[in-house]
């Protein structure tokens, strides 16, 4: 199994999994279609403190977990807030939301004890990403997982994942256009 991560700096959101895919290959297609779209519509072109370039923000990860095409599975995120900054660290992949919440609720337990054990802690919390293997998802920030600002109906995104790619390729992003 191969992720598709979009590195994002950590002073403006966090890092944006596009998609889990079960070969190689597709994954390296899947990062070809995808940087041949954003080139000149990104929606994450401006970024503090460093340089946005698509091509090395976009990277392939292997990991150990086999999921089938078309399986919804359900990633847990560990995110940490201080200093102006969203951290996102990927924790694990589950074949059901009760086993990813579960693995949230452990987690939780596991820092509160960490909390009491240190004089200062960041904000801390997890969350689920649902994602569709062998698709390519949205990097808008409304689709991912830490936008509690809208309302995700949780159990449509058990059944469907988060938004695809192809729903969202026709926004424009005129800020960053060229001529």
């Amino acid at each position: 199994m191969y992720l598709l991560l979009r590195t994002i700096s950590d002073y403006v959101f966090s890092d944006i999994i596009l998609g889990v895919f079960s070969t190689l290959k597709n994954a390296e297609q899947a990062k070809a279609y995808y940087i041949q779209h954003r080139k000149n519509n990104d929606p994450w072109y401006d970024q503090p403190y460093r340089e946005t370039i698509l091509e090395n923000d976009v990277n392939i990860i292997e990991l150990k977990d086999s999921f089938q095409n078309g399986q919804i599975i359900f990633e847990v995120s560990e995110y940490s807030e201080g200093f102006g900054q969203d951290c996102r660290d990927l924790h694990s992949f589950h074949r059901s939301r009760v086993e990813a919440e579960k693995c949230i609720e452990d987690l939780g337990k596991k820092e509160e004890l960490k909390n009491m054990e240190e004089d200062f802690s960041f904000p801390y919390f997890a969350a689920i990403d649902y994602l569709v293997v062998g698709e390519l998802h949205s990097d808008i920030s409304t689709d991912q997982p830490v936008d509690f600002m809208t309302d995700r109906d949780e159990t449509l995104l058990e059944k469907t994942g988060k938004r695809k790619f192809a729903e969202i390729i026709d926004i424009a992003f005129p800020h960053n256009q060229e001529s």
